[in-house]
């Protein structure tokens, strides 16, 4: 059996107007053609899919096609082992467009006998309204031809290597500063529009002793350089940083974010450069996607009570940027606040139809 990834959005997370086109568990729904218009909720975050397959087509009445992970969709909860089909497909163009080119289509995803979800062919624009154009019942689709989630990631070393982050899974080896090889204990992805407080920072080759461009949240903590004074052995989030040499917001449309979690915060090697693994506070646990926060509570009832002590001593992103002033005057991102440097990029994202690579 083979192991499939793509993207999905519940149907809770489409704003519809017009007849409901996803009011069938069996068939599309013709009186949607031409009158109906789907929109992505602003809040709407996408879902990873895993699944596994023998025949590498995603299609009506096949019971191979069965989740690799419990999954939440559409405010359900299905385990590993859910059968799940495409029931029928809509063609879609965005509002006001013309041309067939524009044209996307979304595959209905059906959970044991309903309806809740949808894959696309092409990554959805939140800021477009998209009106119905046709429909196909029992489509069969190749896996290759969804939104897919094997984009290049951030090389992590481990006893064997280093791997591609999207690789790793639970109880894997990864290599720790302070303890050496330690098993993953558990990992989560978030998909999300790339710009704002989403947006990446991109750390070229170099500039904070990685082999290659690393590519991080906003607040993913990394190690300090010392050159800003503040210590030989502090963290701090990576957008503090913004404006050091080579350490820049990089917009893009979407970005995937993927956490790596111990049994303790640990500083791992991404790149070559030394950052932290995911750490369960108060903040970072209402940044993850719902199915994430579900799955790590499941494994950890207590988190909410339990203390999770830092790796380093944590510096907030207002202190690091103004030692980066201190220490060099002529920093672009001295005396400008990550929201101010965030919003000056965001201007200059336009749409794209491929997703960015992944980042931590």
């Amino acid at each position: 059996m083979e192991e499939y990834s793509f993207l999905a959005f519940g149907i809770s997370d489409l704003l519809v107007t017009g007849p409901d086109p996803f009011a069938s568990n069996s068939t599309p729904e013709s009186s949607a053609y031409g009158t109906t218009t789907i929109q992505i909720a602003p809040d709407a975050d996408w879902l990873v899919l895993s699944m596994t397959d023998d025949d590498g087509f995603l299609q009506d009445g096949d019971s191979g096609q069965q989740l690799t992970q419990p999954l939440s969709i559409n405010g359900m909860s299905y385990a590993a082992g859910q059968n799940v089909e495409v029931e029928y497909s809509y063609v879609i163009r965005p509002v006001g467009s013309t041309d067939p080119a524009d044209d996307i289509t979304i595959y209905v995803l059906e959970f044991g006998n309903s309806v809740q979800g949808i894959a696309s062919s092409q990554l959805l624009d939140p800021n477009v309204e998209y009106l119905i154009i046709s429909g196909e019942n029992g489509p069969t689709v190749p896996y290759g031809d969804l939104v897919i989630c094997f984009t290049p990631g951030t090389g992590i070393a481990t006893p064997s290597g280093t791997m591609a982050v999207e690789t790793l899974r639970p109880g894997d080896l990864v290599c720790t500063v302070d303890n050496g090889p330690q098993p993953l204990f558990w990992i989560g992805s978030r998909v999300t529009v790339g710009i704002g407080a989403a947006m990446p920072v991109q750390v070229a080759e170099g500039a904070l002793g990685n082999a290659c461009a690393l590519l991080l949240s906003q607040q993913h903590r990394v190690l300090v350089p010392p050159a800003l004074g503040l210590g030989p052995q502090t963290v701090a989030p990576v957008k503090g940083l913004v404006g050091l040499p080579g350490v820049d917001f990089a917009p893009r449309p979407w970005v995937r974010y993927i956490h790596l979690m111990f049994e303790r915060h640990e500083l791992v090697f991404a790149n070559g450069a030394q950052v932290e693994s995911f750490l369960p506070g108060p903040q970072a646990l209402k940044a993850l996607s719902p199915q994430d926060r579900a799955s790590l509570q499941r494994l950890l009832p207590d988190l909410h009570r339990q203390a999770w002590p830092g790796v380093r001593p944590m510096l907030r992103a207002g202190q690091a940027r103004r030692a980066l002033g201190r220490a060099m005057p002529g920093a672009r991102g001295g005396g400008y606040s990550a929201r101010h440097m965030a919003a000056k990029h965001a201007m200059q994202v336009l749409p794209s139809r491929n997703i960015g690579p992944g980042g931590l």
